[in-house]
């Protein structure tokens, strides 16, 4: 049986930057580190290091903390102005 993707992913294909940006967004209340984002949204390690400085240097990724050696980052929401229509993508 096929899983069903959400429409996000439909919407912009299955890549590893649309997993990632989807994840970012399912989870924008939470802080997270590069391994569990990694891990979450199905990219491997070494795919999303490639995307990593893009994501902070676009501001799309926040700093918030650090546990120990992770640094823990977080959706920047600053530029996310209607939850209402990404829910509505999200099928939420």
């Amino acid at each position: 049986m096929e899983k069903k993707q959400p429409l996000f992913i439909k919407t912009l294909g299955d890549s590893p930057k649309a997993r990632v940006l989807f994840y970012l967004i399912w989870t924008r209340e939470m802080d997270i580190c590069l391994t569990d984002l990694a891990r979450n949204s199905k990219v491997s390690r070494t795919t999303l290091l490639k995307m990593w400085k893009s994501l902070i240097k676009d501001k799309i990724l926040i700093h918030t903390r650090d546990i120990g050696r992770a640094k823990m980052f977080k959706l920047n929401e600053d530029d996310l102005k209607n939850y209402e229509e990404i829910e509505k993508i999200l099928e939420l």
